[in-house]
């Protein structure tokens, strides 16, 4: 950075673990060691009883925030979490993934130059539980095509590589659910200004068997017509309307289908494979064209 520290905005990295203990450290490790310094860095444990705590407390930088709180699932342990940011900037990570060092000074740099842009992310690598490299996105970086996107209830985001202000979030905030809390707090966001994708992978975006998502298979359009319900309640609507989805979610948890923990490698990662010998930039800048493309065609003609 050439600024002074004191010159540059405060970014709060936000992280909820529960029974983290087998990949936290190397997350943690990977926020401690961004190039920008600027952060404090909030660790929020959602009732964890294994070693998770233990691991966290080994490591004692200052701009860590320690706080323990009984489960209350994902959705509610972002939201109190993410109350507690004194930052301009939020930027979330998942006890499981590791950022690239320059993620949080490439994010703020954009966010910066862009005030209309209220939630931004980037491509990630993919790599699987032992840390090899599988994939990368190639993300819709079109505000247009995002937007129309959420407002079908599809993801576009990547959630542990997004950042967005402070000032925005607290007039929306995370609902209060045990699943997708991401993708309905998205959709609320995108009400309130721009959103966009950095081309270039910021985040190495574990695939693990254990994630909450994983597995939901044919029950997934419920849970994501459910939450679409949530994430446009209005105030005297959304506890019962959290309390619902939940109850869905929980039924759901229940019943799920059995998954292999395989990672569907799309058309894009296959034909660029093909294309090695070309610069990194002109693969990546290619097909994220084409897909911005594909993606406005499929969100403006077929939906």
């Amino acid at each position: 950075m050439h600024k002074n520290q004191s010159e540059c905005p405060l970014v709060s990295v936000v992280m909820c673990c529960y029974q983290a203990e087998k990949y936290v450290a190397e997350s943690i490790q990977s926020i401690l060691s961004q190039t920008y310094r600027h952060i404090e860095f909030i660790i929020w444990n959602d009732g964890s009883d294994d070693h998770t705590e233990e691991i966290i407390r080994y490591f004692t930088d200052e701009r860590i925030h320690y706080f323990y709180h009984e489960n209350t699932g994902v959705g509610k342990a972002a939201d109190m979490a993410c109350r507690h940011a004194s930052g301009k900037y939020i930027a979330r990570i998942d006890s499981d993934d590791i950022a690239e060092p320059e993620r949080i000074a490439r994010e703020v740099a954009y966010m910066e130059r862009h005030p209309q842009c209220v939630l931004l992310s980037s491509a990630v690598t993919y790599i699987d539980e032992k840390g090899h490299s599988l994939a990368r996105s190639y993300p819709y970086t079109w505000n247009y095509v995002l937007k129309r996107c959420l407002a079908q209830m599809d993801n576009p985001i990547s959630h542990p590589a997004c950042m967005f202000r402070s000032s925005s979030f607290r007039q929306v905030g995370y609902p209060h659910i045990r699943c997708l809390e991401d993708i309905a707090m998205y959709r609320r966001l995108s009400k309130m200004g721009k959103i966009h994708n950095l081309s270039e992978p910021l985040l190495k975006y574990r695939i693990s068997a254990s994630s909450l998502s994983h597995g939901l298979g044919r029950y997934a359009p419920l849970l994501l017509h459910a939450g679409c319900l949530v994430a446009d309640s209005d105030p005297n609507e959304i506890r019962q309307n959290e309390a619902l989805y939940n109850a869905i979610f929980s039924y759901v948890k229940q019943n799920k289908e059995k998954q292999d923990g395989g990672f569907y490698k799309d058309g894009f990662y296959r034909l660029s494979r093909h294309l090695s010998f070309l610069p990194s930039r002109w693969v990546s800048g290619f097909f994220i064209l084409i897909h911005n493309i594909m993606g406005f065609l499929k969100y403006t003609f077929f939906v």
